[in-house]
């Protein structure tokens, strides 16, 4: 176990030492849920504009939801959520926000996972601008993976798992934690968004056997270039770490 918390604590300082030498900022947090050690970086607790992130959140919510008997999803609607988590598809999201409720949906989110930093976004029509901490997203995925269903769990881990290298809109999805050559079984929800002149780069998942570990990283620069090589590096560090 000493071992184990060592590790963590090392990825989470390797990504904040990737920030730093590259001034970018960057939130950091990874879990390891075999032993419930969760280790918090410099930015981790702090908000940021969420931009796809915020897909996860929803889908979370709507299948918590259904779980319980409040709400029914069709087939359809299963196939939103699908194409919201592999292929980022922006519809798709856009969808399951005017159908289930919309900002309700993060803030379902958080009461369900029991996050404190994330809130949603001040104007209800722009889902991508939620803000969510690299922590909450990191407790989120914990959620998923500890109370849902086993069907809830691989509808979402399933689609994660086979998040394509290329979004809907041509986006290229393969950085972070899904960087080439991708690692056996990761599993991933990336954001990518410019606002105003802020570039926001995201990525957030399990790494390792049965998704021992939970990484978010979060970042914000003025180049998407800088963006993608920094949480590449950030990525490839803590995967190092937590081998």
């Amino acid at each position: 176990m000493a071992a184990s918390a060592a590790a963590v604590t090392a990825a989470v300082g390797a990504i904040d030492a990737v920030a730093a030498e590259a001034r970018v900022r960057m939130g950091a947090a990874v879990l390891d849920r075999a032993t419930a050690r969760l280790v918090v970086g410099v930015e981790g607790a702090t908000p940021i504009a969420a931009a796809s992130l915020t897909k996860l959140y929803t889908v979370v919510d709507i299948l918590d939801r259904a779980a319980v008997g409040e709400i029914v999803i069709t087939d359809a609607d299963r196939g939103w959520i699908e194409r919201a988590l592999t292929v980022s598809d922006d519809n798709a999201m856009n969808a399951l926000w005017s159908r289930f409720g919309g900002v309700a949906t993060v803030t379902g989110a958080i009461a369900s996972a029991g996050l404190g930093d994330s809130r949603p976004p001040s104007d209800p029509s722009q889902w991508g601008e939620a803000v969510v901490s690299a922590r909450d997203v990191v407790l989120l995925y914990d959620h998923v993976l500890t109370d849902m269903s086993s069907a809830d769990r691989d509808l979402v881990m399933g689609a994660l798992t086979a998040t394509t290298d290329v979004a809907v809109d041509g986006f290229r999805q393969d950085f972070g934690l899904l960087a080439p050559p991708r690692r056996p079984g990761v599993a991933a929800k990336q954001g990518w968004m410019w606002f105003g002149s802020t570039f926001y780069l995201h990525s957030a998942g399990t790494l390792g056997p049965d998704g021992r570990y939970v990484v978010a990283i979060q970042s914000t620069s003025r180049s998407s270039a800088v963006a993608r090589a920094t949480v590449d590096r950030a990525a490839a560090a803590a995967a190092n770490a937590l081998r």
